[in-house]
């Protein structure tokens, strides 16, 4: 399991090379391994045909002095023919086995002949004396016509002729043979193994890294990149593929942009249709007061008392109006603030009683007096605080409970928000901050409490965060900077208004 995953995560270098070179090793070695042994059975081959031939050379010239009946000269040939170094041994023995000739050469120890050939034929035995290797032959001189003046014709055999012929030669070749043959293997493997790589190389390695390169600068949005396909082969067809997936990304992302551009606009007109109906309604409502009062105003007969009402039918209704138009203006940020170093607490409090808060709805005010004071506009960041508040109080319809925390740290104070109501599922908590967008039905807000409290929050210099779980409820997390000199306190250690 562990080789196969490793060789799946091998370079293809080492996928291709090791088989290879495994494939082609073990062919050398075959071959190597046959010619060996063909070229070691060709050579003792002919080393037995060398000494039987040394041994019909003897056979004919010990015939030759025995029909002449010279048996010195018999011994004499005998002798003469055993001088040579391929013949270290050379002896004629009769059928008793007392010897009529040898020639020995010194140092070369007498092994005994253990099996005795037919009549008229010869065998071989390999001998090892003093770590040589020789080859014996012995041959039966064969009893014929020309021997009987001298032999009965029912004597078969008249003697035999050992002849022991050096095979050392032979060894040494077989050697020498053997390192020839492993170093032209070795020539051969490594000249198979560089055509190989090079092949490999130049066919697949060098484009396949092109075509990496290429895939990386595709996938770092270079979407004008193309290949040469300067070959037909598998290599050539992939270069061709990628040419046509790198057109048809480009072609779709510019569908896409297309898309999206549309995609956009369709958003932006349909919050503009929302945003002007909801606005049409919240200015629609307090503005028909208005006009009402105003024309009952001018109806005569009217009492102080109902005058003085209608008057504050005008003075609320345009008051809404103006609140719904700062809204709008609050989205801009261009406009300037004045900010103070204020109490936590006291703004927080502020924020607090700008909202009508349910009896069912518990509120845990959990800040402490005398913290580091922030640098706000009170009036602007409350109202931003109260929109938060207001729309945790609208999660908690029935009941619930409200929590107010502070932390300070790193020269910023952190204000929790924490309610225990429906919470917000995933897909809306990313929205919740975008300007006209709103889950309650038309008339009944358009989406500008909190982008209005993210706007200012973020005019502050501050950070606004919201972590939900459905059914659990909500913590929005508003971050404020802290006053210059609470924060040079801070740095010197100080607790705040100490040394002033």
């Amino acid at each position: 399991m562990n080789v196969g995953r490793r060789l799946r995560s091998a370079p293809v270098r080492v996928k291709i090379f090791v088989p290879v070179t495994a494939v082609v090793v073990a062919a050398f070695a075959c071959i190597a391994y046959a010619t060996s042994l063909v070229l070691e059975r060709q050579l003792q081959e002919a080393s037995e045909r060398t000494a039987l031939q040394k041994a019909d050379v003897a056979e004919a010239a010990v015939r030759r002095a025995m029909l002449d009946g010279l048996t010195r000269e018999m011994k004499h040939a005998v002798e003469n023919l055993g001088e040579s170094p391929e013949l270290p041994r050379i002896a004629l023995r009769r059928v008793n086995g007392q010897y009529v000739a040898e020639r020995q050469v010194p140092g070369h120890a007498y092994v005994p002949t253990l099996e005795l050939p037919l009549p008229g034929t010869a065998i071989t035995q390999e001998i090892l004396s003093d770590g040589q290797s020789y080859l014996r032959v012995t041959k039966s001189i064969a009893n014929d016509r020309s021997c009987f003046q001298c032999h009965p014709p029912s004597q078969k055999t008249l003697g035999y002729l050992e002849v022991d012929v050096s095979t050392t030669w032979l060894t040494r070749r077989v050697s020498q043979s053997h390192t020839l043959i492993a170093a032209a293997a070795g020539i051969t493997l490594v000249l198979v193994w560089l055509a190989v790589t090079l092949s490999v190389n130049a066919a697949v390695l060098r484009p396949l890294h092109r075509l990496g390169r290429a895939m990386s600068g595709l996938k770092r949005g270079d979407r004008q990149i193309r290949l040469e396909a300067d070959s037909r082969d598998e290599i050539g067809r992939l270069v061709r593929h990628f040419n046509e997936m790198a057109e048809q990304i480009h072609e779709a992302e510019q569908d896409l942009v297309r898309t999206e551009r549309q995609l956009a606009e369709a958003e932006r007109l349909a919050s503009v249709g929302l945003m002007a109906a909801g606005i049409a309604h919240e200015i629609n409502n307090p503005l028909a007061a208005v006009s009402v009062a105003a024309e009952l105003l001018n109806t005569p007969g009217i009492s102080e008392e109902q005058r003085s009402k209608l008057a504050k039918m005008v003075l609320e209704g345009t008051e809404r109006i103006q609140n719904i138009v700062a809204e709008l203006l609050t989205l801009d940020r261009r406009q300037g603030l004045v900010l103070k170093p204020e109490d936590p607490a006291t703004v927080l409090r502020q924020a607090l009683h700008s909202v009508d808060v349910p009896a069912h709805i518990r509120v845990h005010f959990r800040v402490q007096e005398n913290l580091p004071k922030i640098l706000v506009h009170r009036d602007k960041i409350a109202r931003a605080l109260g929109n938060i508040i207001k729309n945790a109080v609208q999660a908690m319809p029935e009941k619930g409970e409200l929590t107010f925390s502070t932390e300070t740290s790193d020269g910023r104070m952190n204000i929790y928000i924490t309610d225990t109501g429906c919470g917000i599922d995933p897909e809306i908590l990313e929205h919740i901050f975008d300007p006209f967008f709103s889950t309650r039905e038309v008339g009944k807000g358009f989406g500008l409490g909190l982008a209005f409290a993210h706007s200012m929050i973020e005019q502050h210099g501050g950070e606004v965060f919201a972590a939900s779980t459905v059914g659990e409820g909500s913590t929005f997390t508003v971050v404020l900077p802290l006053a210059q000199e609470e924060t040079q306190d801070a740095k010197e250690g100080l607790e705040p208004g100490e040394g002033h």
